[in-house]
């Protein structure tokens, strides 16, 4: 390419602009270097932060694994994540005897424990299996419950269904199960199914790990099978 110069004036003008280009340049390179400068020191600032976050909270999860292991014996935890205050665990599993030496499980699709509190744990997606006297046993289902691991309690909530290998099918929005006496405690409305009967009635409870069902307030027999027998 050629520059042409119509007279000294511009062709002076055109060698100061010559002149001044290699100190835009380096200008540029100045800024560059800066900007560098500036983003690494930002980076650094942000690692100094998130280091020691990153690092207790990697510490507060051992502490509460440790917390939830020694507070509730024969636990298995699964994954375990820090969210919100609290340690959330999946597909944990739990399991214990009763009073009388009965074997109980206790497991999870997901739980939550609150860090201030390693002896409470919310349960979502609950089954359990519980060994009842006289060999029979039940399963217990529920969309979510509570444990607390003191008392060998659980709260179940939601949908609850439990059936036993005798052939009982209990179903109820709440149930209390002491796991540790082997009792159930259905104080609202609860529907009752056998191969003898249908059932609703106000509560129930079932006592002498499965043993005796007392039923409480308005009991209705909804179809007796027995009886419809004998009138065909």
């Amino acid at each position: 390419m050629a520059i042409v110069f119509d007279d000294d004036r511009a062709a002076g003008a055109d060698r100061a602009t010559a002149i001044r280009m290699p100190a835009m340049a380096n200008r540029d390179t100045r800024l560059k270097k800066q900007a560098t400068v500036q983003r690494h020191s930002r980076f650094v600032r942000r690692m100094r932060v998130m280091l020691p976050v990153a690092s207790g909270l990697i510490a507060v999860s051992i502490l509460g694994f440790a917390l939830i292991q020694a507070a509730i014996p024969g636990i298995d935890l699964g994954p375990l994540n820090l969210e919100s205050g609290g340690l959330v665990m999946t597909n944990p599993r739990l399991n214990g005897h009763s009073d009388n030496g009965r074997a109980y499980r206790l497991e999870a699709t997901r739980a939550r424990q609150p860090i201030d509190d390693p002896k409470t744990i919310h349960l979502e997606g609950v089954n359990a299996f519980s060994e009842m006297a006289d060999n029979d046993s039940a399963k217990m289902v529920a969309r979510r419950g509570v444990y607390r691991s003191e008392r060998e309690f659980l709260e179940l909530r939601e949908a609850i269904t439990v059936v036993t290998e005798s052939g009982y099918t209990i179903r109820s929005e709440v149930a209390d199960v002491d796991m540790a006496a082997g009792t159930l405690v259905a104080p609202d409305t609860v529907t009752i199914v056998s191969d003898s009967l249908d059932l609703r009635a106000d509560s129930a409870t079932v006592t002498d790990e499965g043993k005796v069902i007392t039923f409480r307030g308005n009991v209705e027999i909804i179809w007796q099978r027995a009886a419809a027998q004998e009138t065909q």
